[in-house]
């Protein structure tokens, strides 16, 4: 980015899915994107929705306003502002933020579950996957059903013995 950009409340449509994943170089250059909202039945949802060895950096997302009601697609869902699926060894997210909103839920009270789904949030970055969070923090307020993974920074991180990065460091949630 070369300036702050304010979205005014504009539907936004998450970068990348998982048949076409991000896959490329995202600076921010310690820019601000103000006032994105999402309100869509995306699988993931954020500033980007899918990012395969992709890498985002230094940028901040402010006021972010990511409403998902009566999500009744089967599989997963992963919402972040950030990004709502990360998967990108050696490539973490750095100098990164986000303030704002993010709630998952059914319009009509009942438990937002449907057997057999994941639904993951976390502030930054829904799923964290093989990869690495550095230098960032969230003061995003995020409204979940129980029984699922929701975190301040990330909602799920997931490595194995074959990878087993996947690390959060020098990072917080206010």
């Amino acid at each position: 980015l070369e300036n702050d950009i304010d979205l005014n409340n504009q539907e936004w449509t998450p970068i990348g899915t998982e048949n076409n994943p991000f896959k490329g170089f995202f600076s921010g250059n310690h820019h601000i994107i103000y006032n994105m909202q999402i309100t869509g039945t995306f699988a993931f949802n954020g500033l980007f929705g899918y990012v395969n060895q992709g890498i985002i950096n230094k940028v901040g997302i402010e006021n972010c306003n990511i409403d998902i009601p009566n999500y009744t697609n089967r599989g997963m869902l992963g919402v972040g502002a950030i990004a709502g699926y990360y998967s990108s060894p050696n490539l973490p997210i750095v100098y990164c933020y986000a303030s704002g909103r993010i709630r998952v839920y059914n319009t009509d009270g009942t438990e937002c579950y449907l057997y057999n789904q994941t639904f993951v949030t976390g502030g930054i970055v829904g799923f964290l996957v093989f990869s690495s969070l550095d230098y960032c923090y969230s003061d995003v307020d995020i409204s979940y059903g129980t029984h699922r993974d929701a975190g301040g920074l990330v909602g799920r991180a997931y490595s194995s013995s074959v990878n087993p990065v996947c690390t959060i460091q020098n990072s917080y949630n206010k």
